[in-house]
């Protein structure tokens, strides 16, 4: 049987290579004809396409791109971020940064195709250390949920669910997946047109609540960022630094000061009273004890003390293999943002794309037909 060699663009098998921080000499000791492969004189077969793919860090799709995506390297879209703490990024963390990185070009290609452009309604928001409760009570009155609609809703499951749907409707793209690090939160990509945010779906949802309007903070900021589990870490920065406005900013919208003022504030800032509060708010206790802080009611040493205590709480309760996550369509389906699953599919029911260049959108899935039959089914309920 005849060897098939894959028909890659050389170009972007160049940028692949120099993105991961690869020479050619270096690449070429785990891939000796790689040189070949670049000047187009020879092609790789799928194997060793998807150990290529494994290599640096990207998506077996971007192969077939007829030009190399124009994006920045990832790691310069934090640009809050010191580089010294740039470095310490993880491989796994890279790795979902670029797969990030694949999704936001897909969307401008298939935007470009199909003629439309991306409704961000958030892009005229400026966020500042100094107006962090005018723009949270500005963007809550835009979203159209009242602090008392928040409060009625059945579980912290459901606040989620009702955020993310939100968020989305603002022209921001909401991915989530297991991390594979208990170390990062999640992260955003910020784009004038299609920022992106990727929460780790390995928190409990109140922390994956807290990543998202962290999250959405950075982009009001205008620039990418990328969270930490542990939220001590930001103890000792300044009230100007991105991280302490992101934190401040998402604490301030889930709990809002004057409500919390003239609820809460006159009760004791003990365990039970933190958690019952939590649970009325469907946040995490460390929002609550944020809140107590703000407001003066406890010492910074005591926020601290109850910091670390509560970080165990942002895993949840109940721990799965994430390979089992990644094989139910459910999941997958669920991990996808809603607004990318409507546009790659709509682009294919309107003949755009092909089934070939759809399965290419969705990288990872086995079964494209059991994939779209779920994604249905998640849109008729």
């Amino acid at each position: 049987m005849a060897i098939v060699k894959m028909s890659i663009t050389p170009s972007v098998l160049t940028w692949a290579r120099e993105d991961a921080g690869y020479t050619i000499e270096d690449a070429a000791k785990k891939f000796p004809k790689i040189a070949k492969w670049e000047s187009g004189e020879s092609s790789p077969t799928y194997k060793q396409l998807k150990d290529i793919s494994n290599e640096f860090s990207c998506s077996i799709a971007v192969f077939f791109f007829p030009e190399p995506p124009k994006v920045e390297p990832v790691k310069k879209s934090f640009r809050t971020l010191p580089d010294a703490e740039k470095k310490l990024i993880p491989a796994k963390i890279v790795k979902l940064l670029k797969k990030a990185q694949f999704f936001q070009y897909s969307i401008q290609e298939l935007q470009g195709l199909a003629n439309i452009q991306n409704k961000y309604s958030l892009a005229n928001i400026k966020l500042t250390a100094h107006n962090i409760r005018e723009v949270a009570d500005n963007l809550r009155k835009f979203l159209k949920v009242s602090i008392h609609e928040q409060i009625n809703l059945k579980n912290q499951q459901d606040a989620f669910k009702l955020w993310r749907n939100k968020i989305e409707q603002c022209g921001i793209y909401v991915f989530k997946q297991p991390f594979g690090n208990d170390d990062y939160s999640g992260f955003c990509l910020y784009d004038e047109n299609n920022p992106l945010i990727y929460i780790n779906n390995s928190n409990n949802d109140v922390r994956q609540t807290f990543t998202l309007f962290h999250e959405v903070a950075h982009l009001l900021l205008k620039t990418g960022g990328i969270d930490k589990t542990k939220q001590y870490h930001t103890q000792g920065l300044s009230n100007e630094h991105a991280e302490v406005i992101c934190n401040r900013f998402a604490a301030e919208f889930l709990v809002p000061d004057e409500h919390f003022r003239k609820e809460y504030l006159n009760l004791e800032a003990d365990d039970e009273t933190i958690s019952n509060i939590a649970n009325v708010y469907h946040v995490s206790r460390y929002v609550v004890l944020r809140r107590y802080l703000d407001c003066g009611k406890i010492t910074p040493e005591f926020y601290r003390k109850k910091s670390a205590e509560y970080e165990d709480s942002f895993k949840k309760v109940y721990e799965k293999d994430a390979k089992i996550f990644l094989t139910s369509y459910y999941s997958q389906v669920n991990y996808h943002s809603t607004s990318y699953l409507k546009l790659i599919f709509q682009s294919y029911y309107n003949h755009i794309i092909g089934e070939n260049e759809l399965s290419e959108y969705i990288p990872g899935i086995t079964n494209i037909n059991k994939f779209e039959e779920r994604y249905l089914k998640s849109t008729a309920t």
